[in-house]
């Protein structure tokens, strides 16, 4: 009787060992189902999310696009409100208003220039007077749905100050500091 117990409680351990190793797999398999539908969900979800992100970067492009053009069309209907070249600042002569100081050794001219037009100004010394010139030249370019307007300016000046004596124009020295461009001129 005690072996048919024993015998007994083998096989309902056998038993439940194959019916717990069936259930584990039958979980695994869903669990695996579920996890392939979670991935792919998440999938949709991010690519829709990626989509929408595109469209919104897209809008606030062309948003920024369409700001830019306004500004631009806006600031060349303030230039072109100048009816003739009487009233317009571009046809206005302009001096360079650099200033000249003089030690016993030295004429030294400087003249405001800002950092981006430091390379577009030259002084140097060219018989027995100074010499500052420059230039400056703007581009600039809209492109619409009605078409394009590009728009380009370019000046020059030139400003001579004469030296009363005369100057060594091969020592020259010239810097550029704090907004200030300086020709320090040897006096012979």
């Amino acid at each position: 009787e005690f072996q048919q117990i024993d015998r007994e409680h083998k096989q309902q351990l056998l038993d439940e060992d194959i019916r717990f190793k069936n259930e584990a797999q039958r979980n695994g398999s869903f669990y695996k189902e579920a996890l392939v539908q979670r991935q792919k969900e998440y999938e949709k979800a991010q690519t829709k999310s990626l989509e929408a992100f595109a469209d919104h970067i897209q809008l606030q492009k062309e948003n920024l696009t369409q700001s830019l053009v306004k500004e631009k069309r806006e600031a060349l209907d303030t230039v072109g409100k100048y009816r003739n070249q009487q009233t317009d600042p571009f046809y206005r002569l302009n001096k360079a208003q650099a200033q000249v100081s003089e030690t016993e050794n030295h004429y030294i001219i400087s003249a405001a220039v800002p950092e981006h037009e430091k390379d577009n100004v030259k002084l140097f010394v060219h018989d027995d007077k100074a010499v500052i010139q420059g230039h400056r030249k703007f581009k600039d370019e809209i492109n619409e749905p009605q078409g394009r307007l590009s728009t380009s300016n370019f000046q020059t000046f030139r400003q001579e100050i004469p030296l009363e004596r005369p100057v060594h124009d091969k020592l020259v020295s010239r810097t550029w500091e704090n907004g200030v461009l300086t020709l320090k001129i040897p006096k012979v």
